[in-house]
């Protein structure tokens, strides 16, 4: 059987990502600009999707929302709409879904209070995600419920989403196997049970050949 592949990154930004900025941390752009490779066969599409990796510099937020709703109209109203066959999304990401503006949030529910980013000590009361102390900190909250109702229109649209946990994403276990159970294609044989695809930091090439075959 043929496989092909696309590429949508997130956060992006053709101009770069301006880590100084909230706001460009968090950025995904809409519609076709959001789709950095389209789906296609052959070498040289593998081809384009390696040397786009490689001119990336990794930075920013988790935008995996935004990036998921740019992959459901890319499936339904983009190019992608005519593709044969079934279609998958492959959602690999080092942390926690956010940069949803509209959230509000405590610190147990802030990623970086989650990745332990905010202080430290039994007891630490601080919250980075209070926007009232730095603006835009807001977009630090934890995104599972908008993250979980687009994986859901995905697969309301016939699409189904693999869920694979890079090095860095291990505090977020619990919101991974939450999106990964929703996505249809939960990992059956997680060496924690967890349900998606574990990448660890020793193994991390064979285990993400592994998720990926």
């Amino acid at each position: 059987n043929e496989m092909d592949f696309g590429l949508l990154l997130f956060p992006y930004d053709p101009a770069g990502i301006d880590i100084s900025s909230p706001v460009s941390s968090c950025n995904v752009p809409s519609g076709a600009g959001a789709i950095n490779v389209d789906i296609a066969p052959g070498a040289a599409n593998e081809e384009a999707i390696v040397d786009f990796v490689r001119n990336q510099v990794p930075a920013g937020g988790t935008p995996t929302s935004k990036a998921l709703q740019q992959a459901y109209t890319y499936f339904t109203q983009g190019k992608g709409k005519d593709l044969m066959g079934t279609k998958w999304v492959i959602l690999v990401t080092d942390g926690g879904p956010n940069c949803n503006g509209a959230l509000r949030c405590l610190a147990y529910t802030c990623t970086t209070n989650m990745i332990g980013g905010c202080g430290s000590g039994p007891g630490t009361t601080l919250n980075c995600c209070d926007e009232t102390a730095s603006a835009n900190a807001n977009l630090g909250c934890l995104d599972d419920i908008a993250t979980v109702s687009q994986i859901e229109n995905l697969k309301a649209a016939g699409i189904q989403t693999f869920v694979v946990g890079l090095p860095g994403s291990e505090p977020f276990a619990a919101t991974l196997d939450a999106i990964a159970q929703v996505g249809r294609v939960p990992n059956q044989s997680g060496t924690n049970s967890e349900s998606y695809y574990a990448v660890s930091a020793s193994n991390y090439v064979q285990d993400l050949s592994d998720d990926l075959t």
